[in-house]
């Protein structure tokens, strides 16, 4: 079965609490990726290998990330993805958390 993804837009005060959301989650495998823009669609395969994700999960990640403009970060858990367009660009790649 394909994920169905959720599309929400946030101000201050929601990302804070959708940020908090998270945080309480139980579970202690987390992961982070922190991407800058106009990565190469080639770069962004390789750095989401380090995810498990559905093929159709990662493709569509893929998409996103390539065509922001200010980078993305993506909160990895076990069976959850959540893919966040900052409004303030992500100036390095970095991966943080184990899985």
């Amino acid at each position: 079965m394909t994920p169905v993804p959720k599309r929400r837009i946030l101000g201050r005060a929601g990302m804070l609490g959708f940020l908090e959301g998270l945080a309480a989650e139980p579970g202690t495998e987390a992961r982070t990726l922190y991407l800058p823009p106009h990565l190469s669609a080639s770069e962004l395969e390789t750095t989401l290998q380090e995810i498990p994700a559905h093929p159709d999960i990662s493709a569509g990640l893929i998409k996103h990330a390539g065509s922001s403009k200010t980078g993305t970060a993506i909160f990895c858990r076990p069976g959850r993805h959540c893919l966040v367009l900052p409004s303030f660009p992500i100036a390095e790649k970095r991966v943080t958390g184990k899985v």
